[in-house]
């Protein structure tokens, strides 16, 4: 193939651009341009895959799962679509080596994160290891305790349910930066904040609270005390009561 004027710049230049690209959409922008392109592809090691994107064909996703290697995925957000691409890359990856490096993983509200599925999903990832976290709809019934994650590396966390997460951690994340939830009780919310107040720059909750347990709620937050806190946003709903507040500096 011929050279282009583009084979002369530094690989770290390409490097920046492909950061602000999804994996798929790399892929098919570059690959097979010519043997300079493919070695950049081959090199960059922080691919970010969205496979909830309804624009991915079959044979882009074939090239995605034989053209990366486990190593070179740091980033995977998953939803449900068209040829059931997450249930086909779990299938790919769980024969070859498991994703170490992968470090945000979010599973939107279109898949069902269940025991079956999370057993799938652990064959290929080390929940331990990751970094940022975002599950939209999650149901554990019955969870084998055993089987608990420390979730030692997190600090980014979005969750639909925090009594659901609490049945999959072994203890609450105490390395938070970000965190927004749904809490199913006030004081699962406390146990959450309490535990990363001192460290938060972002904090997202949403709270059932009626007249009888308001009360709770004010004293739980008139004691936090916010060293980092940038961004704050709540929302309560109840019977006699709906609240929305938000505010950043």
């Amino acid at each position: 193939m011929p050279n282009l004027l583009l084979d002369c710049l530094p690989v770290e230049i390409f490097y920046e651009i492909l950061s602000y690209l999804s994996g798929g959409h790399i892929l098919k922008a570059f690959h097979s341009l010519n043997n300079h392109f493919n070695n950049i592809l081959i090199g960059y090691d922080h691919y970010i895959l969205d496979l909830s994107a309804s624009d991915i064909s079959k044979k882009e996703f074939d090239l995605i799962c034989s053209f990366l290697r486990s190593e070179q995925i740091v980033g995977l957000q998953f939803g449900r679509n068209y040829f059931d691409l997450v249930n086909r890359f779990i299938s790919n990856f769980s024969n070859r080596q498991s994703l170490n490096r992968l470090r945000s993983l979010w599973i939107d509200d279109t898949i069902l994160i269940d025991q079956l599925f999370l057993t799938r999903l652990v064959s290929i990832i080390d929940l331990n290891k990751l970094v940022s976290i975002r599950f939209d709809r999650i149901y554990l019934n019955h969870f084998n305790t055993s089987s608990r994650y420390t979730f030692d590396s997190l600090k980014h966390l979005v969750l639909c349910s925090s009594r659901q997460f609490r049945l999959l951690s072994k203890q609450i994340p105490t390395h938070l930066t970000f965190l927004h939830i749904f809490s199913d009780s006030i004081n699962v919310m406390d146990q959450f904040i309490r535990s990363n107040m001192r460290q938060l720059k972002s904090l997202g909750i949403g709270l059932h609270c009626d007249s009888n347990n308001i009360q709770q709620f004010t004293k739980a937050f008139s004691n936090y005390q916010w060293t980092h806190l940038i961004q704050f946003n709540l929302r309560l709903n109840g019977k006699y009561i709906k609240i929305t507040l938000s505010f950043q500096e």
